[in-house]
């Protein structure tokens, strides 16, 4: 009887480890969509205003060649770069 009990906790704990990793796995799937891939993300924001603002012939006469211009983004701490806070335009 002892045993039968050991086994079942043993069998329920590495089920629910499983169960676990999935569902963390499924939300590092889902963040990396969400910040990185959807058509509403950041990073998919940034790429098409730069490249708004690197074919603009204004840009283009009071920056220089678009392959000049360069879309990098905030500086952090660490120096690391990151994407500006996202701002309603009327």
């Amino acid at each position: 009887m002892g045993e039968k009990l050991a086994r079942t906790t043993q069998q329920t704990f590495n089920l629910g480890l499983i169960l676990a990793g999935a569902v963390m796995t499924g939300g590092v799937g889902y963040l990396l969509y969400s910040d990185v891939f959807s058509s509403d993300s950041k990073t998919r924001i940034f790429n098409r205003t730069a490249d708004r603002v690197k074919s603009d012939s204004r840009a283009i006469e009071l920056l220089g060649p678009s392959k000049q211009i360069l879309a990098l983004g905030q500086e952090r701490l660490g120096g690391s770069r990151t994407f500006g806070k996202r701002q309603a335009i009327q």
